[in-house]
Parts: structure tokens; C-alpha cells; sequence
């Protein structure tokens, strides 16, 4: 008989897996190519979705509502709503559905975002003035409009230094998608407010109609 302090035999290393069968070890691995291709193909559809406006279409603004409500969070994201946003300004186009413009929404969100830029802060009048100009209609944006021009008011009092090196801690500090995604569009969006500053001093006494004859398809993301 084995003696009694005899230990018994190591225990068999499990077997390598064979040639093309998932590593059950590597479940983050497979996680990550699966979001990859997740997030590739809700791209290429939100990039069929922005190709696919038709502003002569009686859905036009629907199609808009769509597309805004399939883009996340995320840099690419932020760049096609950034993109989408001045193609609508651009060739005076102002999508609704059911008495309501998303686009502005996004306008109201995008200036929230960036309201703390030093470098922006001065344009989000302009911004407001246009949202005012050309969506008079549009629930609520008139208390909308006010708060947000009594914040950029009280913004624009604190010490210029300081609001800068706030700002610079935020961008330095970015870790969340919507953050990261707002360092990368700046300047962007910088452009897309200093257009809608222009239209808003252009704006004809006639409200535009919602498909001028002079736009094209939808924008190139």
C-alpha cells in the first residue's frame, strides 16, 4: 500500500483547443470583435440613412427624425449629426414630424455640450437667434432659447483664463463617448454655429418651405 502521506498524481492539464474552436478562456476577445462588428455594420446603415434623404419626400422629416435616433454616442456618431445638422442648415431646410423638429433638439443639445468653450461661447447667440428665426414653432423653444442665453450670460462673466483651463481639463480628461466625441468635433461644430449665425441674419419674413427646389439628396457622411 502507498504510504499514507503519498500525494496523488498532479491533475491533467486541460487539452489545447483544437484548431478553429473558440478559446472558452478568451470571452473578452470575442466580446470585442462582436461589438466591432456591431458597430461597423449600425455604421454602414446610418451611412445608407443620411444617403437615402430625400427632402421632397412627404416623410422628410421622419427620415431625419431616424437617422438622429440611430446614431450613438460615439466621435463617428457625432460627425454625421454634426454633418447632418449643416446640410439642414445649409440648404435652409427645416424637417419636421408632427409639429416637432428634432433637428433643433440637437442644435439645443450640441450647444449645451460646448457652451463651456471660451472659443464657442460667443457664437451660441447666434445659434439661438437662428433656432428662434427658424423654428418658432417648435415646443417650448422660446424658455429653451432664454435659459440657455442666461447661462451663456453667466459664463461669459467668469475670468476668461479660468474658463479656458476648465475647458482644457475637460478635453485633457475625456474618457466617456460623448466627450471624447465633443474634443474631436469642435471645430466642426464651431463652423456649423457660425453658419447658423449667418441664416438666422437672412432668415426671409416668409417661413422657408421644407424642400427648397435647390437641395440635393442627403448629405455625404
Amino acid at each position: 500500500a502507498a504510504p499514507a502521506s503519498a500525494a496523488g498524481p498532479p491533475p491533467a492539464a486541460p487539452p489545447p483547443p483544437s484548431a478553429g474552436a473558440p478559446d472558452p478562456t478568451d470571452a473578452t476577445g470575442r466580446l470585442r470583435a462582436l461589438l466591432a462588428r456591431d458597430a461597423d455594420a449600425r455604421d454602414q446603415a446610418t451611412d445608407q440613412l443620411l444617403r437615402d434623404l430625400d427632402p421632397k419626400r412627404a416623410d422628410f422629416g421622419a427620415q431625419v427624425d431616424q437617422v438622429f435616433s440611430a446614431l450613438g454616442q460615439d466621435t463617428r456618431a457625432m460627425t454625421k449629426r454634426v454633418v447632418l445638422l449643416r446640410w439642414l442648415v445649409e440648404h435652409d431646410l427645416r424637417p419636421q414630424s408632427h409639429g416637432y423638429s428634432r433637428a433643433a433638439t440637437e442644435l439645443v443639445i450640441l450647444s449645451g455640450q460646448l457652451m463651456s468653450d471660451p472659443d464657442t461661447l460667443a457664437l451660441l447667440p447666434g445659434v439661438f437667434e437662428y433656432l428662434m428665426t427658424w423654428y418658432p414653432a417648435q415646443p417650448g423653444i422660446g424658455p429653451t432659447c432664454r435659459a440657455m442665453l442666461d447661462a451663456t450670460d453667466r459664463l461669459s462673466g467668469v475670468d476668461p483664463v479660468l474658463l479656458r483651463r476648465s475647458w482644457k481639463q475637460f478635453l485633457d480628461g475625456a474618457s466617456a463617448d460623448w466627450a471624447i466625441a465633443v474634443r474631436d468635433n469642435q471645430a466642426r461644430v464651431r463652423d456649423l454655429f457660425t453658419l447658423c449665425a449667418h441664416k438666422a441674419t437672412q432668415a426671409p419674413a416668409v417661413a422657408p418651405p421644407v424642400a427648397p427646389d435647390g437641395a440635393r439628396r442627403g448629405p455625404t457622411p
